[in-house]
C-alpha cells in the first residue's frame, strides 16, 4: 500500500539558516477505518494498495530510492540523494529486525530525521513505513492532521524510534480483504 503526502510538506527548520514557507494542503485520506483497494486521487493523497504481501519483505536501497523518485515525480520537489550510506545502514538495520512495527519505526525515523534525500524525506519515510506495515496487513489509520503533526515531530528530532514504534502501534488497523 502506498500513500503519498502532498509535496511539499512543511519543512522543519534545523537551524536558524533553514527556512521554508511550504504549506500542507489538507485532503481526505480514505474512508474512515477502510484503506482503499485502488488508486484514489483525493485532495492531497493518492493510494495504491498492493495485494502482494511480499512486496517489501526484503527492503532494498533501490526500492527506497524508487519510492522517493516516484513521490517527487508525482508531487513535485527536488530530486536527489544526499546520503546513500544513511539508506544502506537503515536497510541493514531493518532487514535484521523481525518485528514489523520496529521495522517500520526504524525506516520512518531514519528517513524522516536523518534526511538522506534532497527533498521529500517526510513523504518517503511515511510511504516506506506504510509499505513495511502493509506487508503484514496493517495500515496507518490516523487522520491527516495527526499524521502531519507526527511527521513534523519526527523530522524535528522530537521522536525517537521507541516513541515512533509506540505511535505506530496505536495508529494502525488491520486491512480488511
Amino acid at each position: 500500500m502506498l500513500r503519498y503526502l502532498p509535496g511539499p510538506v512543511p519543512c522543519v527548520p534545523v537551524n536558524s539558516q533553514t527556512a521554508c514557507d511550504h504549506r500542507f494542503k489538507a485532503g481526505p485520506l480514505h474512508e474512515r477505518g477502510q484503506p482503499p483497494d485502488r488508486e484514489i486521487s483525493s485532495g492531497s493523497f493518492a493510494w495504491n494498495r498492493s495485494t502482494d504481501k511480499n512486496t517489501m519483505s526484503d527492503l532494498t536501497v533501490e526500492k527506497i530510492i524508487e519510492i522517493h523518485d516516484e513521490i517527487i515525480l508525482k508531487f513535485d520537489g527536488a530530486n536527489g540523494v544526499l546520503s546513500e550510506s544513511t539508506i544502506h545502514f537503515m536497510v541493514y538495520r531493518i532487514n535484521k529486525t523481525k518485528d514489523i512495527f520496529r521495522r517500520a519505526a526504524t525506516a520512518l525515523h531514519a528517513i524522516g530525521s536523518q534526511h538522506p534525500f534532497v527533498d521529500g524525506n517526510k513523504r518517503t519515510a511515511l510511504v516506506v513505513a506504510e509499505n513495511v506495515l502493509g506487508q503484514e496487513g496493517y495500515y496507518i489509520a490516523a487522520d491527516e492532521d495527526t499524521i502531519v503533526e507526527f511527521m513534523l515531530s519526527v523530522a524535528s528530532y522530537k521522536s525517537e524510534p521507541d516513541e515512533i514504534e509506540q505511535w505506530l502501534r496505536m495508529h494502525v488497523k488491520i486491512m480488511e480483504n
